[in-house]
């Protein structure tokens, strides 16, 4: 079903009991409903989405393109990574085409200075390395050891009981660049990666978050690298809405509520575990109409600062609270522009480009931070990047269309200012989603993103943030989407849960993560 006809395909929701009511119509929701209609085809589901398609902060669209035609590509998330078994094994079983992402070519880096500095695969280390000083490069591997070691050391399943989690709970990413750093370009390096793993500045995120999101791919080398095994080597060709298409056509369009927005949920038995659920929804097209749904479970799959915007009765315990309100999407402004020709492969370009925007103007930042080759699964050339938000979100469209095609043309050639088509999107104005790619952590609410993956009574939590494997990625939707089927299905007393699944699940009595920080007076007097 094409996205037109998905628009228009909207069911009008009317008071009615069931089952499983499942907010949020991503990939991880939809991922619940297919698992618990695979495992208990008698149950009813419904699946209430706020927005007028499904995907949640995947989105696939159309281009103009060299040739005279269209061709397809994504605004929202869209690469993927052979350790992501989750979402692989998803494309697999749906057929879709997995190619690699275009990394051959001279790279482009601006870190620790306005000027752009190239680095050639094809020449030696030595060669590459002569354009920085002798500070920045020891500099850079002392302290890129250091935060790899670190990482390791973080325990994604019982994130408290890791090494120094209370220290680095309370600082910022920039705080400990800024701490560990004896040179600009370390502390510009530290941005940059904080800036294409989040969308946000490193000042604006917890350090012990940074450290859980990146451990839960493996290791810096792998979230960075898009190339092998690296967390942005491969596309899915067509787009990666498609799993959230076919995932809704396995489960049935007739459970799917597009342009429903819950308002509340109330607990009809507040000292009841196994109360029922009665949510208050209201239809995003007409806003008069209003209706209820009276659920034994009910599955949050959207961002928990979505959750914040829904009321709750009785109030959320503490914990709950402080993280729906601790934890904001993050805000990419992605753009994607195509073009004639591959002029920057014709000049031995890769299309890569990593810069801090900084410049030797006090009050300028340059809108690129990140850019890579986005050649359609066709061979149709194109860009894609990503912008500083922080200063170019308040700008006009038309004035930061061109800035950033400027910056391109900075790097690439004058040929970047003359595109075929060029969109963009600002992830912090997508309504029922507040941003992309994933939410972030602000310093000091670990004890609260411990119990990310808590239920509370009879209300269930996925999306991807409550992942254990590849946080914040597709393949984290997909898992989380898993776990809470089948802490469901476990209540439900079902003979077929698999455990494997619940490995990190509250339900699991063999999962006991430590939830408080240690504040004891014996600690703090074993340390004087």
């Amino acid at each position: 079903m094409s996205e037109s006809n998905i628009i228009q395909y909207n069911n009008l929701l009317s008071t009615q009991t069931c089952d499983v009511l499942i907010v949020g119509g991503g990939i991880s929701g939809l991922t619940s409903a297919r698992e618990l209609l695979k495992t208990d085809p008698s149950l009813k589901i419904l699946i209430i989405e706020a927005k007028s398609r499904v995907g949640g902060r995947t989105h696939t669209i159309e281009l103009k393109c060299a040739g005279g035609g269209t061709d397809k590509w994504d605004i929202g998330g869209q690469w993927v990574g052979k350790t992501q078994t989750h979402i692989m094994d998803l494309a697999k079983e749906f057929n879709l085409e997995i190619y690699n992402q275009y990394t051959d070519g001279i790279k482009w880096f601006q870190l620790g200075t306005s000027e752009g500095k190239q680095y050639n695969p094809k020449h030696s280390e030595m060669d590459n390395i002569r354009h920085y000083s002798v500070f920045e490069i020891l500099d850079f591997l002392k302290s890129y050891e250091k935060l790899g070691k670190i990482i390791d050391s973080i325990n994604v399943k019982d994130i408290l009981s890791s090494p120094h989690a209370h220290e680095y709970d309370r600082i910022t990413v920039r705080e400990w660049f800024e701490k560990h750093a004896n040179t600009r370009f370390l502390v510009d390096a530290g941005e940059v990666i904080t800036k294409n793993l989040f969308g946000v500045t490193a000042s604006k995120i917890s350090f012990l978050y940074f450290l859980i999101y990146i451990r839960s791919g493996g290791s810096l080398d792998d979230i960075l690298d898009n190339t092998d095994a690296g967390a942005d080597a491969l596309k899915v060709g067509g787009g990666t809405q498609q799993f959230s298409l076919r995932l809704a056509s396995i489960v049935g369009w007739d459970k799917i509520y597009l342009n429903h927005i819950l308002l509340k949920l109330k607990l009809l038995n507040e000292n009841s575990d196994e109360t029922l659920v009665e949510a208050i929804i209201q239809n995003a097209v007409d806003e008069t109409k209003i209706s209820k749904v009276t659920a034994k479970r009910v599955i949050m799959a959207i961002p928990f600062g979505e959750c914040s915007r829904v009321r709750f009765h009785p109030a959320l315990p503490f914990d709950k609270k402080q993280l729906f309100d601790r934890f904001p999407q993050a805000n990419y402004i992605k753009f994607i522009a195509t073009y004639q020709t591959h002029f920057w492969r014709q000049k031995g370009f890769s299309g890569e480009i990593f810069a801090s925007g900084y410049s030797e103007n006090p009050m300028e930042t340059r809108p690129l931070h990140s850019v890579y080759d986005a050649t359609s699964k066709n061979g149709k050339p194109a860009l894609v990047g990503f912008v500083n938000n922080e200063t170019w979100s308040h700008a006009a469209p038309e004035a930061r269309k061109q800035a950033i095609l400027k910056d391109l043309a900075r790097f690439l050639g004058d040929e970047a200012l003359n595109p075929i088509d060029y969109i963009e999107k600002d992830w912090g104005q997508e309504m029922f989603t507040g941003g992309c790619p994933t939410g972030i952590l602000q310093a000091g609410n670990g004890e609260a993103y411990a119990r990310a993956r808590e239920p509370w009574k009879t209300i269930h939590f996925a999306g991807t943030e409550t992942a254990t494997v590849w946080i914040g990625y597709m393949s984290g939707a997909v898992q989380a989407g898993l776990r809470a089927a089948h802490e469901v299905l476990l209540k439900f007393g079902s003979r077929k849960v698999n455990w494997d699944h619940l490995e990190a699940s509250f339900l699991n009595p063999r999962y006991k993560p430590q939830l408080e920080w240690d504040n004891s007076y014996k600690k703090l007097n074993s340390k004087l």
